[in-house]
């Protein structure tokens, strides 16, 4: 197998690497590639990574370049974890929404938005030259929002393309600490999924081969508390009981089982709480954020090629001295081996609906489960949205299809569409004004037709 990792230098390759390469038969005498702009980086990962007893044992290649183009020829498969445009504009755009009584995020979000047109043009230069140089091979989307970037490639290239999310082994955490009481991701747990990424619902599951649903009826009570959360961070504990105490009320108020607890999903069914919570955290401005997050990245990267100039035996492995070194599940693990023909992968993915969940249109942007083996992907059968968040989901899956096929074909009044029914406050003057905002802070980092967006708002 061929596979090629742009953003390959990001730190979080190391356990996807040593995973991937300890799977039998997947990168046997097989080649990696990563690509980075940031060469020493890629460089860096590179000579750790040739260093771990997985890429030993199966005899893989490993290479870094910051030239994607020729890499990718013959590939079976090419991933991107990178995040487009400047993260200091981001964040000033996420300060605006809050302050406009709008959720802010690199997701779902109207910003999330802004920061999809950012990425997209790079995604779609790369689609146009897999078209060319390896059309049999998956594209495996980690930029977010995944939901409408994955979309405008399946709907206007022939490149096949997953939205992949790291919260795609939260629930397993979750539903083991509201029912076991154990701070563990739970392996024996089977469910079936629809939504859109960062709010998608478990429509179906088993938890250690009993039904979920019965489970969790028994479970959540009115006076139903979560477990103690230890050897967490403070702010991380109060971020997991949050998530678990709205998961228990979303069951219990909507009869829906959320997918994945992630901030800015939740804050679509809770969202007075989470603007409220937002604006609180305002008083950090958003140049000291996103000063702190460059310099904990350089601080980061520094300390990992130390590591790749110096040998690294059998016992450096053994006790590895951080997280990010040991083996670790993912979903680009798993999709890996599913690609390569190792097992059939069950995954939770976004890509277009194509009949996957009933009641919807084809060509809708949705998350949802499937299988993922060699050069295809089937849905899982049963799939359905719950009719008491259909309507909210169904909206906002509408707005990041809009928002592909405006990203894809460069069309400012597809896109002003595509803003302007974005569910929360759609169609609203507060939203339009926000829109205008956000278009004269990030303008300079967008597509130059994408700009005239606003021509079609009051």
């Amino acid at each position: 197998m061929k596979a090629v990792f742009i953003g390959g230098g990001a730190l979080r390759h190391l356990a996807i690497l040593r995973t991937a390469m300890g799977t039998p038969g997947l990168f046997d005498k097989g080649q990696i590639i990563l690509c980075d702009l940031n060469l020493p980086r890629a460089k860096a990962m590179a000579a750790v990574a040739a260093q771990t007893p997985e890429a030993r044992q199966c005899g893989c290649k490993i290479t870094a370049t910051d030239q994607f183009t020729p890499a990718i020829d013959g590939a079976d498969v090419v991933s991107v974890v990178l995040m487009g445009g400047n993260r200091l504009t981001h964040e000033q755009g996420n300060d605006l929404s809050v302050r406009a009584g709008f959720l802010g995020s690199d997701n779902l979000s109207l910003n999330g938005a802004f920061l999809a047109m950012k990425t997209a043009p790079f995604l779609m230069q790369l689609a146009r030259q897999m078209e060319r140089r390896c059309p049999e091979a998956w594209l495996l989307n980690f930029a977010n929002p995944v939901g409408p970037l994955s979309a405008m490639v399946n709907a206007h290239t022939r490149v096949k393309a997953l939205g992949v999310c790291a919260g795609y082994t939260n629930h397993r955490w979750d539903l083991s600490r509201i029912l076991s009481g154990q701070d563990h991701g739970e392996a024996d747990v089977q469910v079936r999924v629809a939504g859109v990424n960062h709010l998608s619902f478990i429509v179906e599951g088993t938890y250690r081969s009993e039904d979920l649903f019965v489970l969790l009826k028994k479970k959540l009570k009115p006076d139903w508390q979560p477990m103690k959360l230890l050897g967490h961070a403070p702010v991380r504990q109060r971020q997991m009981r949050y998530g678990l105490e709205k998961m228990a009320e979303a069951f219990r108020s909507l009869g829906v089982v959320i997918f994945s607890t992630e901030p800015d999903g939740l804050g679509h069914l809770f969202h007075d709480e989470a603007i409220t919570a937002a604006k609180a955290a305002l008083k950090i401005p958003a140049a000291k954020r996103a000063e702190a997050n460059k310099r904990n990245a350089q601080d980061a990267d520094e300390r990992f090629a130390d590591w790749a100039n110096q040998t690294l035996d059998e016992a450096f492995w053994k006790q590895p001295p951080d997280p990010l070194f040991a083996p670790q599940e993912s979903i680009f693990t798993e999709l890996l081996a599913g690609i390569g023909g190792v097992r059939p992968a069950a995954v939770v993915a976004s890509h277009l609906n194509r009949g996957a969940v009933a009641g919807l249109p084809d060509k809708l942007s949705l998350e949802y489960s499937m299988i993922v083996h060699k050069r295809t992907m089937r849905p899982e059968t049963g799939l359905f949205i719950p009719p008491t968040v259909f309507g909210l989901t169904a909206s906002l899956a509408q707005h990041q299809t809009l928002l592909a096929d405006a990203m894809a074909t460069q069309d400012p009044h597809v896109l002003a569409q595509a803003l302007l029914c974005y569910p929360v406050g759609a169609y609203s003057q507060n939203l339009q004004k926000l829109v205008k905002a956000l278009m004269k802070l990030q303008q300079a980092e967008l597509p130059l037709a994408l700009r005239k967006a606003t021509n079609w708002m009051r």
